[in-house]
């Protein structure tokens, strides 16, 4: 570090302010805040007339004594975000909030930081929340449902994304949360329909009606929960995410009919009811996902919690759809196929489907879009279903195709690798589907439409004699990356081959582990 010098002799005091401001957009706020603005007056200013970040991380240790410099340093006056995450248990102190530093702050991310009710309650009493355009308390299950009154009273009118993921603050958290403490449901519905004739009644006097982004997941709200959310008006609302509290028919019908009236813009829906380990990679396109919700035992309320689904304005324009498990039949499946115009990656795991599903699948003129579909564990598959779904010349654009668990003949499955409308895959997953042959595993490995394959999943399909055939006759899969033969119980002479294959050079990823259960 050195001090300023005077201007004579010194060239760091004669660059330009533009220059100086254009050195200081490349440097992480980190190093600005510890060491740029000692370089000299010019560098302070500079600093000083921007919007800084703070950011603290985990493994970071934040003793109270520390806390109070970062409240007090004159260097952070103009902050406006600071995020703090995963820190240890009581290392955190808000008392020092107030400062003026944060003043400007429109974005606190506070993760997993063990927050309580006092300190929510400090933070939101500062009097420097009022500018927050996002506010992130997510993993911090200690935080209580009270707390949530005090997020009501401070009326973030500004803000546009709030997260309390993991929060676990209940239905009773949540009425505080959107009602506040001294007013029930049916006197706010009173409130906000007081003034019809005003257009703009419910937004003026909402004061979440703003947020964009609401991420609510885990936090125990039941039906109960989804259908308070579901009464409340989110006119900008793009992105609403309930996963993993135990929403049922009730909850979902409660969002879906509410939808066009109170979720105009929503372009993303997650209701997952448990948790899954499948993560969809966090793209910002139009998605629906309700993972597992809808309950079996009444077919008929399937069927008519998918209308309810599929009527929904962000339906017809998603892009991304996942219904995983669900026990949706043939009727919910045309349903579905006619209002996904837009659809490019659509999830039907483990549902309810027969050939009739199959057939519709394959007459469906609406999947030119698709490049990802996954039909995984589906007994559809079964008696001639992998024929239907493969007249469709809809699929053209597919680029991944999984069907694990999708029992089917070889036959059929020979069809499917010299289908024409399957050029295009790069991913095939087709574990535990039926048992090849060698004559199986020479027209998977000759196949003249498969040739763009760079990821291959065929666990539990093969033996040793058929790994080591597939070796010698995968000329056409001479791009594969990944391949995985996971359960065929394979040795190390059968391992050998496939590594020296001339065929499979390419091949970074090989995966020969037998697993002793799966689910």
């Amino acid at each position: 570090m050195f001090k300023p010098e005077p201007p004579h002799g010194n060239m760091i005091s004669d660059l330009p302010d533009e220059l100086v401001q254009l050195i200081l957009h490349f440097l992480p706020h980190s190093f600005i805040i510890q060491h740029a603005v000692l370089i000299s007056k010019q560098f302070l200013q500079a600093a000083l007339s921007n919007g800084l970040f703070v950011h603290i991380r985990q493994g970071r240790e934040l003793p109270h004594r520390l806390l109070q410099k970062l409240y007090k340093a004159t260097v952070l006056n103009n902050v406006i975000s600071l995020e703090i995450y995963h820190q240890d248990r009581k290392k955190v102190s808000f008392a020092g909030f107030s400062s003026p530093n944060f003043k400007h702050l429109t974005r606190l991310r506070l993760k997993s930081v063990y927050l309580s009710l006092d300190h929510v309650k400090c933070i939101m009493q500062s009097g420097n929340v009022q500018k927050l355009r996002e506010l992130d308390l997510s993993e911090n299950y200690e935080i209580g449902a009270n707390s949530m009154q005090y997020i009501y009273e401070a009326k973030l009118d500004e803000l546009e994304s709030l997260d309390l993921n993991g929060c676990r603050i209940g239905k009773e958290g949540l009425k505080l949360l959107l009602l506040g403490r001294n007013r029930s449901l049916e006197q706010d519905h009173q409130v906000l329909h007081s003034s019809s004739s005003s257009s703009s009644n419910t937004s003026s006097q909402w004061f979440l009606k703003n947020l964009t982004h609401l991420n609510l997941a885990d936090n125990e709200l039941y039906d109960e929960g989804a259908t308070l959310i579901a009464n409340r008006c989110f006119p900008h609302l793009t992105h609403l995410n309930l996963a993993q509290n135990y929403i049922s028919h009730d909850g979902v019908d409660a969002i879906t009919m509410n939808a066009a009236a109170n979720f105009k813009s929503l372009r993303k829906l997650t209701l997952d009811r448990y948790n899954d380990n499948h993560v969809l990679s966090p793209i910002s396109v139009n998605w629906v996902r309700l993972n597992r919700v809808f309950d079996g035992t009444e077919s008929k309320r399937v069927e008519t919690s998918v209308r309810y689904l599929t009527s929904m304005p962000c339906f017809e324009n998603a892009q991304i759809i996942s219904l995983n498990e669900n026990s949706i039949t043939d009727e919910g499946l045309l349903e579905i196929l006619d209002r996904s115009k837009n659809v490019t990656d659509l999830s039907l795991a483990k549902n309810l489907f027969t050939i009739q599903g199959a057939k519709s699948i394959g007459s469906a003129t609406n999947l030119n879009k698709l490049t990802r579909l996954d039909l995984s564990r589906n007994s559809m598959m079964s008696n001639e279903g992998i024929r239907s779904i493969l007249k469709n010349p809809s699929l053209r654009n597919l680029t991944t195709l999984i069907l694990n668990e999708s029992r089917s003949s070889q036959e059929d499955y020979m069809l499917l690798f010299n289908c024409p409308y399957l050029s295009n895959l790069t991913q095939l997953d087709i574990c535990f589907v039926t048992r090849f042959s060698k004559a199986g595993v020479k027209a998977l490995g000759s196949s003249p439409y498969l040739t763009k394959l760079t990821a291959l999943h065929m666990d539990g399909t093969i033996t040793c004699d058929e790994a080591s055939c597939f070796a010698h006759h995968c000329k056409s899969l001479q791009n594969l990356k990944l391949l995985s033969l996971g359960s065929c119980f394979l040795g190390e002479q059968e391992e050998s081959i496939l590594k020296n294959s001339l065929y499979l050079q390419n091949v970074t990823s090989l995966n020969t582990f037998t697993y002793i259960e799966r689910d």
